[in-house]
């Protein structure tokens, strides 16, 4: 499994780090979140499933993307986490 990105074209963090990603030759998968039911769904179990990150997403009154899963699985929310 490669680095997946969730976000959405709609955002502009996303776009930032699609750009950083893209410019630094990093492999990854784009998952849009806006772009379908089934891509919304499957990163809102990742964030139902990680509230250690998204909590404090949720109380900004926030989505939570840029969403990165690592291909050993882990999730984070900082694009430095995967350079």
């Amino acid at each position: 499994m490669k680095l997946q990105l969730y976000g959405s074209h709609l955002c502009k963090d996303t776009i930032y780090a699609i750009t950083v990603l893209t410019g630094r030759g990093v492999d990854y998968d784009f998952v849009d979140i806006s772009g379908g039911m089934p891509n919304l769904k499957a990163f809102l179990r990742i964030r139902d499933g990680h509230p250690e990150l998204f909590d404090a997403v949720r109380a900004a009154d926030k989505v939570g993307i840029p969403c990165f899963v690592r291909p050993d699985g882990g999730v984070t929310l900082k694009l430095e986490d995967v350079l």
